[in-house]
């Protein structure tokens, strides 16, 4: 969502249906090992969105956590 609301377009539930529709997105990191970026994908999971990165990726060390086995919201372990 842009700053400026001259700039944004349409509301919450259209943006989780569209990006779920894509399927698709960029993560970008400011890490000790510089910028990162990774293409993950995306599912819709109540009012938010959910994305997997592998454990062997190199960002995953730098995601919240230590990048594997991370509980989601719902209580269940996230594996690769």
């Amino acid at each position: 969502m842009h700053a400026n609301p001259a700039f944004r377009a349409g509301d919450h539930a259209d943006w989780l249906e569209f990006a779920d529709g894509v399927g698709l997105a960029q993560i970008f990191a400011a890490t000790p090992d510089g910028p990162m970026a990774v293409q993950a994908p995306i599912s819709r999971f109540g009012e938010s969105l959910r994305f997997h990165v592998a454990r062997g990726n190199r960002i995953a060390r730098h995601l919240q956590g230590d990048g594997a086995g991370q509980r989601d919201r719902a209580g269940g372990v996230c594996q690769s």
